[in-house]
């Protein structure tokens, strides 16, 4: 009796090498493959990493809980047919790589070789690591590139105030937008508001951020910021109408059932517009120096380099160049995401080295 639905491992084997091909056959001619999950492909196929970039769209489709491949297959299907591709699955999908080849590497922590896992599976679409967290580790961990050497030194790259720029150009509030042109914008805000000085940078960052993020329209500070509160209000509106907020790049974000906030969608614009940002810098890193990118964190982003002045400068003049402007090529006003770079011998112990841009 046949049995119907069920494959040998040689019919499977010759499928997947059928798949290989066709997805060779487009990176190498520059087609466009539309795809799902790009990440799992690479690994399950033994996709080469081009270190030009692909045209390759990664929809990032959710888990569908299904009985059958067939049933699976037309609901994926019927999913891709109707969405549009647009340039935040491309820059998904060439981040994917990047992350593909961090697993691979794998990380020397305490002497021993760990893979963490990486996944854009996020609501926003922030990277996390699964299994072994290298994002989550602590001051003083020793952890070091596992093709470099235990002396190298550890740079990180830490982007300032990323989300209140965010906001600015989401907004397109004047002051606000005023602000960002500066590398702190909370102080910038705090002298506007009060020239006298009683009114503190601290005291400005945190009236700001706690309205923002709680869509607090009702503070003081929004007095001064109108364009800020109104897209709140109406930030506000759409997700009580049931409709969705946009990333910087388009990326949209709805209310989720299993979601807390009934706001979230307000935060993941902000953090889905970041997300674009680090995986376009991660992508054009890895591009130029390969295996001397550790991992990404947060805002941040943390290279190994040997300990060499000359050479600690050349990557530092080139990574933050990459990362001030993240969206350059990509939107037409290109704002900048000014760059704190600190140097250490060990994870988190780092000692601040200089800010970038020297002026915007």
């Amino acid at each position: 009796m046949p049995l119907y639905g069920v494959k040998s491992v040689f019919d499977i084997k010759k499928d997947c090498a059928k798949i290989k091909t066709i997805i060779d056959r487009c990176l190498a001619s520059g087609d466009r493959l539309i795809t799902s999950d790009y990440k799992t492909l690479i690994e399950a196929f033994g996709i080469t990493p081009y270190k030009t970039k692909a045209n390759v769209y990664d929809f990032l489709l959710p888990d569908m809980q299904v009985s059958d491949n067939e049933t699976l297959t037309r609901r994926v299907l019927e999913k891709m047919r109707g969405m549009e591709a647009m340039e935040w699955h491309r820059i998904i999908a060439n981040a994917s790589v990047v992350y593909s080849s961090l697993e691979e590497r794998g990380i020397e922590f305490f002497g021993h070789i760990v893979y963490p896992r990486w996944s854009m599976k996020t609501y926003s679409g922030r990277s996390k690591t699964i299994g072994h967290n290298i994002q989550g580790s602590t001051t003083g961990d020793k952890i070091y590139n596992p093709n470099g050497f235990h002396d190298d030194v550890l740079i990180h790259f830490d982007w300032c105030a990323a989300d209140i720029r965010v906001a600015a150009f989401l907004s397109g509030d004047e002051l606000l937008s005023e602000a960002c042109e500066h590398i702190d914008p909370y102080a910038y805000i705090a002298d506007h508001l009060d020239p006298t000085g009683n009114f503190s940078r601290n005291e400005a960052k945190a009236a700001l951020l706690t309205s923002i993020n709680s869509m607090d329209t009702s503070a003081h500070i929004m007095d001064a910021l109108p364009r800020l509160r109104q897209w709140i209000i109406n930030c506000s509106e759409v997700i009580n109408a049931g409709g969705h907020l946009s990333s910087m790049l388009g990326r949209k974000f709805r209310k989720r059932n299993d979601k807390k906030s009934d706001w979230s969608p307000f935060n993941a614009q902000m953090q889905g517009s970041i997300a674009h940002a680090m995986h376009i810098v991660v992508r054009e890193i890895w591009e130029e120096f390969d295996d001397k990118l550790l991992a990404d964190v947060h805002d941040s982003i943390v290279m190994a380099c040997p300990r060499d002045i000359a050479t600690i400068k050349q990557t530092i003049n080139r990574v933050q160049e990459i990362m001030c402007w993240p969206f350059k090529g990509y939107i037409d006003s290109n704002p900048v995401f000014p760059v704190k770079v600190s140097i250490g011998d060990k994870w988190k112990e780092w000692k601040e080295y200089s800010t970038y841009p020297k002026s915007v």
